[in-house]
């Protein structure tokens, strides 16, 4: 994630699973967007947050939104607890939905400014 302020951010998300899927070797995505998230008082290390991202995936042309909250470790690291869905079309008009339930690591690359 890069910060715009204390409330607004630029996400990024990559994953990849290894396995056959769909004739390919594994599945991949690539998204980015915007998120907002609630203000940290100092001292504060539990935000919540919303991101709508937009990318690519296997089938196509995708979107996906999600929220969760971050714990925060420093000021560039944090855990994060999210859910979200994940919509794509694939040139043949084919539709691909998925719900996700992730933990995972964030990592700032702009340190906030307070």
């Amino acid at each position: 994630d890069a910060m715009l302020d204390e409330r607004w951010f630029i996400p990024v998300q990559a994953a990849v699973a290894y396995g056959a899927y769909l004739g390919y070797p594994g599945y991949g995505e690539l998204l980015a967007g915007m998120g907002l998230q609630t203000r940290a008082a100092p001292g504060e290390r539990l935000q919540a947050f919303g991101q709508l991202m937009g990318g690519t995936n296997v089938h196509g042309p995708a979107v996906k939104a999600s929220a969760g909250l971050r714990y925060a470790l420093s000021d560039r690291l944090a855990l994060n607890l999210n859910a979200g869905r994940t919509e794509a079309r694939s040139s043949s008009g084919q539709r691909f939905g998925a719900t996700s339930l992730g933990l995972g690591v964030d990592y700032l690359f702009a340190v906030p400014v307070r």
